[in-house]
Formats: C-alpha cells, structure tokens, sequence
C-alpha cells in the first residue's frame, strides 16, 4: 500500500533563492513493508491516508526523458556560466560525479523546533553505485517526543529505553561520512539537526560538499518532490516509511535514478548538480538557539516595562539565585537590570538564566 498522509505540511526545503516552502510529502508509515529492525511503538496508530499508486514503466520513463531534456538546460547553463568566468569554480565543484562515494543520511526527532532533538539516525554508503555499509540506531533523546512527531514516526518512549545519547552515535556518522559527499532528501532539516548535534557535542562540523535530492527532484521533475511522492514518479516501489534507515534508502536509490539522469544529460561533476553546495548550512547549536530565545523574552519584557522572575546559575557549582527584575536597557549581548528585592542594577548575562517567567 502506498499512499499519502493527510497532515499537511511536514518539513521545510530549501529553494534555489535561499528561501524555503514546506514539502507537501508526509508519508505515513507504511508499516506492511517497514522492514527495519525495531518494531513500532504499541501505541503509534498512523494517520489515514490517501491511494497513490507508483507510476508505470511508461510513465516513469517519459519522466526520465523530460528530466533529462530539464538536465540538459541545466548542464549547458553551468557550462556557458563557466566559459564566462574561466577560473572561478570552486574546489569542491569540480568533483567528478563518476565513482564519487556518496554518504545518504536521514534523521527521525522529537520535533522540528530550534531545541528538539534526534531519535533515530539513517546512513548509507553508495560506492560506484552500489549500496555499501549501513548505520541505522535510536537515539535517547534529553526531552519529550511531541504529539505530532509521534504521529510521523511512531517512535516512543519504550522503543529507546537502551537507546544511546547522541553523543556516543554522532562519530559513527562522521566516521561513515568521512571523505564522502553527503546525500539528504531537504538538507538543511537533516543536515541542520546534525549540526546543531555536533556543536553540542564539541565535535567538528560535517564540511563535506552536499546534495540534496528536493533541490534535485525540484529542478529535473517537478511537481511533487516528497521523498515518497518523488520515488513513486520513477517507479520505485519502496516505502517512504519514516524510518531513517528505510529513508536512507529510499533517499540513495532516489539519487541513483537522478544521477542517472544527470549522466545522460552530460552532467560531469558537483557544479553541474542543481543545488549542490559545498557544505552543510552552518547552525547555531541548540545552547544558542535557547541563549537568543532568553534574549528575545528579555528585549520583549523591556519594551513592556513587564516584571520577570529569573533563575540564575551561579559560578562555582552555588546553587542557583531566583530573582524579581525589570530589564532596564541593553548593552551589547547582556541586559541592564533592576533587581527589585534589592532596588539595585545588575548586567544580566542571558547565558546565566536557566528560567524565566513573569513575576506575580
């Protein structure tokens, strides 16, 4: 059964300009062909959903022949690009896509804000075209899996009670991507995630030239670029499972049918692949993106003259400080601050407050 989850929209993809749009594929589990080793949550009942078959091999092959014709526009704009600017490609793009190793990466979280967290990471290697080593693991993640992201994939408390932290699966996925192009299916999702995880973690960032299949499927297809939707376009019949490692590999077979493509259209190397960067967006990690929420609150009480109650962590292992404030102003990255039991000013680094709220 393949078919389409009625909860639109999921995540967001990124567009040629720099913007992005939310891909409108969200397949739900499809859990008759889920062949993964860990089974669902007991609990997890998917989502109804629509039919959507997987085209025929006519159809799948009139696509590749408009998606050829598309490459072709594509490959001989790179080309009259380079003739007027001889020099100017950068290292990265003239990596030959012919035995390129790629390494096909796909996550499961807790949800898709600035302070969720990875549950489960997907990878695949592709040497030559053929399927290499695999990684697939749960992840135990520091905070609660929300509603919705259970909805998607069904992966609960129960599932990752042996599970690792992120810490201890985090080399693996630098070990396996190591001297590879990485390949996701809308990276700055995945590839953002892994990031953030990185910098918590004190890792090195992953800096390798990327791919993403939506910026690919978008430029060559058209229409309908979910992972799922995408695949079924080109008559591939694997689940889009939301799974990581199914996904991995759903994603690693989606990119063999576009690099096919690609070849056919003349393609040569990374600069003639729409899209491709020469590496991940760089996030800020998930202690900064709480650091700039705490200011954003601060900066809002100031403009309100609203009372706060914060609570500070002090040097030194002291135990916290709770205190009553009014922001007065900012200075730089801190906040001036009156301290309204003392009737004192203080600078207020928004890194010290572990909580804030109003003062009743």
């Amino acid at each position: 059964m393949n078919t389409e989850r009625s909860v639109q929209p999921t995540t967001l993809a990124g567009l040629d300009d720099g913007s992005y749009e939310w891909v409108e594929d969200a397949a739900a589990p499809e859990l008759d062909a889920w062949q993964g080793d860990v089974q669902m949550d007991p609990d997890f009942t998917p989502a109804p959903r629509a039919e959507d078959t997987v085209a025929s091999p006519e159809d799948a092959a009139r696509l590749r022949r408009e998606a050829q014709a598309a490459a072709e526009t594509h490959v001989a704009r790179v080309d009259r690009r380079r003739s007027r600017r001889p020099g100017a490609s950068l290292a990265w793009h003239s990596r030959a896509l012919a035995g390129a190793r790629y390494c096909v990466i796909d996550l499961e979280t807790t949800g898709s804000g600035a302070t969720d967290e990875i549950l489960e990471v997907g990878c695949v290697q592709l040497h030559g075209g053929e399927f290499g080593r695999e990684l697939s693991q749960l992840v135990l993640p520091q905070g609660r899996i929300s509603a919705r992201a259970f909805e998607v994939h069904g992966i609960g408390a129960a599932a990752l009670r042996d599970a690792p932290r992120i810490e201890a699966v985090l080399p693996l996925v630098l070990e396996l991507g190591r001297d590879h192009v990485l390949v996701f299916h809308n990276a700055p999702f995945d590839s953002g995630f892994l990031q953030r995880a990185l910098a918590d973690a004190g890792l090195e960032r992953l800096d390798q030239p990327v791919v993403d299949t939506v910026r690919v499927a978008r430029a060559l297809l058209g229409g309908r670029v979910g992972l799922g939707a995408a695949a079924r376009r080109l008559g591939l019949d694997g689940p889009h499972a939301h799974r990581a490692l199914a996904d991995a590999r759903l994603t690693a077979q989606l990119w063999l049918e576009l690099l096919a493509v690609l070849d056919a259209a003349g393609a040569t190397d990374l600069e003639h692949v729409p899209g491709a960067q020469g590496q991940p967006p760089r996030t800020r990690s998930r202690q900064a993106a709480a650091h700039a929420t705490v200011a954003r609150r601060l900066e809002t009480a100031r403009a309100r003259t609203e009372a706060l109650r914060v609570r500070l962590r002090m040097p030194g292992g002291a135990a916290a400080l709770e205190v009553p404030i009014r922001v007065m102003r900012r200075e730089r990255s801190a906040f001036r601050a009156l301290d309204l039991d003392r009737n004192q000013e203080f600078l207020l680094d928004p890194t010290l407050v572990e909580t804030i709220e109003p003062l009743r």
